[in-house]
């Protein structure tokens, strides 16, 4: 049987506390989307895409977290990535300019010059 160090408990419990409280940011898509849109600007692509993932789990028919994870890909270059992000959003749905922007962008990228 191995000895723990003194505190490794309390130094567990606070990792395990401190997770808990990341995860803990809101996923209604009325806190999350303007918290991602402010992640985006700020360089912080990697946490917007983990945030805009999380809010599809929970509410996956949210159309302007799909666009900005299609716009996230398409700046990275993924093109394709964009398009499956896409494919779930009706083609004759125009929501707002953003969303008929991305999806010109993806089609354009996908050489689909016809679809613009």
């Amino acid at each position: 049987m191995t000895r723990r160090p003194p505190g490794s408990r309390l130094v567990t419990a606070v990792a395990l506390c401190a997770l808990l409280l990341g995860c803990a940011r809101s996923l209604d898509p009325a806190d999350a989307l303007p918290e991602a849109r402010a992640l985006i600007e700020r360089g912080e692509v990697g946490e917007a895409r983990v945030l805009l993932k999380n809010v599809l789990v929970k509410h996956p028919d949210t159309v302007t977290a799909r666009v900005l994870l299609a716009r996230i890909a398409l700046d990275a270059g993924d093109a394709k990535a964009a398009d499956d992000e896409l494919a779930s959003v009706p083609r004759d749905l125009t929501l707002d300019a953003d969303l008929l922007f991305v999806r010109g962008r993806t089609d354009v990228a996908m050489g689909r010059y016809r679809d613009v």
